[in-house]
């Protein structure tokens, strides 16, 4: 069995915290002008709906690998 997409578990506790953690520093700022709301909707984003889904929402790339950061580095 593959363990490459396995969190360890003090990882996953972290994120874990991390995700209740009450703080709205990262909190989005909108306009609220009509252009405003239109440009957003346009987006990837906004084409998906994540602006309108009343959940959490977070991705990640991947490229944290072998505790490094980086794109396609061998």
């Amino acid at each position: 069995m593959s363990t490459k997409g396995r969190i360890p578990e003090a990882i996953r506790i972290t994120i874990q915290e991390a995700i209740e953690a009450e703080n709205s520093k990262d909190a989005p700022s909108f306009g609220t002008e009509d252009i405003e709301k239109v440009h957003r909707l346009g987006t990837e984003a906004g084409l998906l709906g994540i602006y309108s889904f009343p959940g959490a929402v977070y991705a990640t790339d991947g490229s944290n690998d072998k505790g490094v950061m980086g794109a396609s580095i061998d």
